[in-house]
Order: C-alpha cells, then structure tokens, then sequence
C-alpha cells in the first residue's frame, strides 16, 4: 500500500484563500452589525468637541479652570494713609462685606468711619422702619458686636488695661460711639456708646 500524498500546493493556497475570505466577510459584518452605534459615537464625541473643544486638548495651565482664583482683586487701602489709617480702612471694608452677605442684607445698607477712627457711621434702609423693636435690637447690636470683633481682631481698637475703656490702638484716643443713620435722609435711628449701650429711638434728623 502506498503511503498518502502531500497536499498539492495548489490545493493548500485555495484553503489560505477561502480562510481569507471568510475572516474579511466576518469583519464586514461586524462593521456593519455595529454600525449605528459607531456613528452615535462619533456624532456625540464631535458635538463634545464642538461646544468644548478645550476638553480635548492638552492642560497648558498647572490647576484646572475652575480652580483659578477670581478676577476680583482684593481692594488694597490708599498708600497716602497712615499705617493706623488703612488698618481703619480696611476693618470698614471686611465689616462691610460681612454685613452685606448677612442675614440682614436687606436691611444694612452700607458703613463709613471718621478718619480719626473714634466714630462709625452705619447706614440702614428704610426697611428698618419695618421692623419691631425687638428686631432692631438685634440689627443694631449685630452691627455694633461685627465692627467691634473685628476691630479688635486687626488691632484697630483695644481694650484699656487701666480704665477698660475701647481705644485706638494707633493714638489711643478713646473710642466714642456707632452712629445707625437711616438711607436715604440720614435720620438717627440708633446709637451705641461705650458704657451706654445700645439706644434706639424714633428717627430725628442727620447731623
């Protein structure tokens, strides 16, 4: 008996052909199965790209865009003021920011102070009028506790060691009062003076 032939090479590239075939037609049909999904994607990332295309590119910046710090610079006090005179500026600028991002936002209406810094100014919108007696208590000592805490936080007042009197850390001149004004006629609405307190009354004209 004689022992089997080889494959002829003919026979061996047909089989190379029809493996050939089959893998493209395989892939074809793949494409073509997936089709609708390929092109949702495509479409997607090229709208992404379109209205972002930032989010495909390469960061130049260390942090991200959302934590760069904002284009509001802090205000800086005038250089022709003494050092115990921006130190007064700007105590009224932080209470000032306090107040007006407060709970009573609507009522405060906006602070200045004698450049000597013995006397605030506080302004109150007409609103004030509005509120109860208790309520104005509260208003007007809120405002009174803000600029004295924070005052005596920048070291713009102290406290006395011999008379336990509030004075000026710069020219230890004593402290005298905060004066609350109501926009947009400046009446007085309310006082506070050191040893006295708060005192509300009915309005009277500005001085």
């Amino acid at each position: 008996m004689s022992a089997p032939s080889p494959s002829s090479p003919e026979s061996s590239a047909v089989v190379s052909l029809l493996k050939a075939v089959r893998s493209f037609a395989s892939l074809v049909f793949t494409t073509v199965r997936k089709s609708p999904v390929l092109l949702v994607s495509v479409l997607v990332l090229a709208l992404l790209y379109y209205r972002n295309p930032q989010t495909f590119q390469d960061q130049e910046a260390d942090t991200p865009e959302f934590s760069q710090p904002s284009a509001a610079v802090e205000q800086k006090p005038p250089v022709e003021l003494s050092p115990g005179e921006q130190s007064l500026w700007l105590c009224v600028q932080q209470v000032d920011a306090e107040l007006t991002d407060g709970l009573w936002s609507d009522i405060y209406y906006g602070m200045e102070a004698k450049l000597d810094g013995t006397a605030v100014t506080v302004k109150v919108t007409e609103k004030w009028q509005e509120l109860s007696d208790s309520k104005r208590q509260t208003v007007g000592q809120l405002v009174v506790d803000t600029w004295l805490k924070t005052a005596q936080t920048l070291e713009v007042l102290q406290t006395s060691e011999e008379t336990d009197d509030i004075v000026l850390k710069a020219s230890g001149q004593q402290f005298q009062e905060v004066l609350i004004q109501r926009a947009p006629d400046d009446t007085i609405v309310a006082t506070w003076k050191p040893g006295a307190g708060l005192e509300l009354f009915e309005p009277q004209a500005g001085v």
